[in-house]
């Protein structure tokens, strides 16, 4: 996909306001307008020569009315047990408004896991319209990092049950831009995939991240291997997550175990360009995993 010329027609972004909705607005407004859906106000969605609607995102009309004049929508909505309720509204709505290219953001197949058949149905319901559309499978997220930021920072820690279990983990960033460039793709250039695998360039376990973490913050992070049961009451006490989240971690933990991933070179593949690597994330957020100093010696 690397060298799609950019297209000057209006693209939608659903979920404009996650972790991945605000680098996707910002990919796509670098060569082209764009518009943001959010379901309530925020001071974190703004990027420079954006515009921003508020709906409903579980009326049609309202997700229609925002999507007009729009050539391509990306949905890239966080996951929730809402995920496909709302993904289908958007859905039907781009094809009344007549929206002619969809990009959904989606996640990985894995056998028996809640939140992967929640994104698969979403990806039938898809690919079911007959409209041109593009799936992006990234697997983790280097930022879903950032959510254990607390603990590592006060306790030293990284708790898990996932053992030497290895995972595969991508910046937001290069999967934005992947998005970016399926959405603003040329008309004259046909769509060679529909599907989009989207991995990083290495996995690491709990131990590795721990031994990263370490090295660049000058003390030690250990990583605290739990037996899966203790590992959900710990999250479920000390976390206080919903019952659904402790489920899908779990599972990902289980799964790392006994199916460690692998590095990949799709991100170089699809954009020319080389992907980011685990140790630049940590170092671009040390601050975030070290605990304040209020003083010095």
């Amino acid at each position: 996909m690397s060298g799609i010329q950019g297209s000057k027609a209006l693209t939608v972004v659903v979920g404009a306001a996650g972790t991945v909705g605000r680098e996707t607005m910002s990919a796509l407004a670098s060569n082209g307008p764009v518009r943001g859906v959010v379901r309530r106000p925020s001071i974190d969605t703004h990027v420079p020569s954006a515009t921003y609607v508020m709906v409903d995102h579980e009326s049609t009309d309202d997700m229609a009315r925002a999507m007009m004049d729009a050539q391509s929508l990306v949905i890239v909505m966080g996951t929730s047990p809402q995920l496909v309720a709302i993904e289908k509204v958007a859905i039907d709505a781009a094809l009344r408004v007549g929206v002619s290219r969809i990009v959904k953001i989606s996640a990985p197949i894995v056998p028996n896991v809640e939140v992967s058949r929640w994104h698969q149905e979403s990806e039938d319901y898809l690919s079911k319209t007959g409209c041109d559309y593009t799936i992006i499978r990234p697997t983790a997220f280097m930022q879903n990092w950032l959510r254990n930021a607390k603990p590592i920072k006060f306790t030293g820690r990284i708790f898990g049950s996932s053992g030497f279990g290895a995972r595969n983990y991508v910046d937001v960033r290069d999967v934005a831009t992947i998005a970016a460039q399926a959405a603003q793709q040329s008309k004259s250039k046909k769509q060679l995939e529909h599907i989009l695998d989207v991995a990083g360039p290495e996995a690491l376990s709990h131990q590795e991240v721990a031994n990263r973490l370490s090295s660049v913050l000058g003390k030690k992070i250990s990583f605290v291997d739990m037996p899966p049961e203790e590992y959900r009451k710990t999250l479920n006490k000390k976390a206080r997550l919903a019952p659904w989240l402790i489920d899908h971690l779990v599972e990902l933990d289980t799964l790392a175990k006994a199916h460690p991933e692998k590095g990949s070179g799709s991100i170089k593949r699809l954009t020319g360009r080389s992907p980011r690597i685990f140790d630049e994330f940590i170092y671009e957020h040390r601050s975030s995993f070290e605990r304040p100093t209020f003083w010095s010696i």
